[in-house]
C-alpha cells in the first residue's frame, strides 16, 4: 500500500513512464487487455525493485528507536545546533 504511494511519489517513476512509454508502446493501438497487462506487469516490477528498500527502511526504523539510537541522534542534534 505505502510502496505503492512511494512509488507514485517519485517524480522520476511518473516522468518515465509519461516519457518513455509512448515512444516505446503505441498508447492508441491498446486495447483493454492489454492495458490490465501493462499495469500488472508495472505493478509487479515496481514492486521487486522498491522491496529493498522498504525492508531497509524497516530496519533502519527498528535501529532509531531504540534509547541509545535516540540518545546519539538528540545529542548530535543539539551538537549541530549548538
Amino acid at each position: 500500500g505505502s510502496g505503492i504511494l512511494v512509488t507514485l511519489g517519485n517524480p522520476k517513476s511518473v516522468l518515465f513512464y509519461v516519457s518513455i512509454l509512448p515512444t516505446v508502446v503505441d498508447v492508441n493501438a491498446l486495447s483493454g487487455t492489454d492495458i490490465v497487462l501493462l499495469l500488472v506487469t508495472t505493478a509487479l516490477i515496481l514492486a521487486v525493485a522498491q522491496y529493498p528498500f522498504a525492508l531497509a527502511g524497516a530496519r533502519a526504523r527498528m535501529a532509531l528507536t531504540s534509547p541509545r539510537a535516540m540518545l546519539l541522534m538528540n545529542r548530535s542534534a543539539a551538537l549541530c545546533m549548538g
